[in-house]
């Protein structure tokens, strides 16, 4: 905690897996009640995409996906990392990280043969 975060591993066992994912949301909701933020130095990824609105707003999301949108136009960097490009795109499961239905996009070698630069 010395440094500002303050990392939680609790192990728990598989049928214990709502219990722990509640303790979870709270943490993080007292987190960002407190004026600090569910992700630490180690980023969103798939765990904490769904409090992103929560803690930086509806605006500061689509800035953001405006601007992947622009360095990224086709989505081969990480895709379905840190926030879906829509608010219509499945949030990931808890339980397993995965986005349902999400692809991980073109081919790198099929993005760079049609890619516009």
């Amino acid at each position: 905690i010395a440094d500002g975060n303050f990392h939680l591993l609790v192990p728990y066992n598989e049928s214990e897996r709502a219990t722990m994912m509640a303790c979870d949301k709270k943490a993080v909701e007292l987190a960002l009640a407190a004026g600090g933020t569910c992700t630490g130095e180690h980023g969103v990824g798939l765990g904490k995409m769904k409090y992103m609105k929560a803690e930086h707003g509806d605006v500061h999301v689509q800035v953001m996906r405006d601007i992947k949108k622009a360095i990224d136009p086709l989505n081969i960097m990480n895709p379905g990392k840190i926030f879906t490009m829509t608010d219509e795109e499945a949030v990931p499961s808890m339980s397993t990280g995965e986005v349902p239905g999400a692809s991980d996009g073109p081919s790198v070698a099929a993005a760079a043969t049609s890619a516009k630069l």
